[in-house]
């Protein structure tokens, strides 16, 4: 891991500790967005957030196949009318982990 990785790496695991006292990432500038690496975004930032913060992102962070598959499947999420999920059932998984999604 070279250096700038190990600082991603303290500064993100600083940040959920402190979680608490941290401004949300939807109330940052589209500029300040822009200076967040995608190693940090792809571990520290729930898949909800990252929906949330999506359209502010730059073009490079969005084009990320890693961090696409990173954000909830609303696709898929509540519509297996067989095993009675509903809207109440939490927030959508990421995509990586959707299993219709690893179907398809």
């Amino acid at each position: 891991m070279n250096s700038i990785e190990n600082i991603i790496e303290r500064v993100g695991r600083n940040i959920c500790l402190y979680q608490e006292h941290t401004v949300p990432l939807r109330d940052f500038s589209d500029e300040d967005l822009e200076y967040f690496p995608v190693s940090y975004l792809e571990k520290y930032v729930s898949s909800i957030e990252l929906q949330q913060i999506w359209y502010k992102l730059p073009e490079k962070h969005k084009r990320n196949p890693v961090l696409r598959l990173n954000l909830p499947c609303l696709k898929h999420f509540n519509n297996n009318k067989t095993e009675g999920a509903t809207q109440f059932d939490g927030p959508a998984p990421p995509i990586k982990f959707c299993t219709a999604c690893k179907i398809n």
